[in-house]
């Protein structure tokens, strides 16, 4: 799994090149960042977030993060 601060590359996802039929790399910065104390707020918008939303889907141990990737991608 990337850590904070990563560069992704997606090749071929970015923007086309002027004047060819070329199209560039994605790169994707990842920048997490996760508050190290809850106020009475924040707690009650997870918990709201948490009714709405359910529980989270099971996570298939066989597809790594790129075989994810590439599914989100359409790839």
């Amino acid at each position: 799994m990337p850590s904070e601060g990563a560069v992704l590359t997606l090749r071929g996802k970015g923007l086309p090149a002027l004047n060819s039929g070329h199209v560039g790399d994605l790169h994707v910065r990842v920048n997490v960042w996760t508050p190290a104390k809850l106020t009475h707020e924040m707690e009650a918008l997870f918990a709201q977030l948490r009714e709405v939303e359910g529980e989270p889907p099971a996570e298939k141990s066989s597809r790594g993060f790129w075989d994810r990737m590439k599914e989100a991608l359409g790839g």
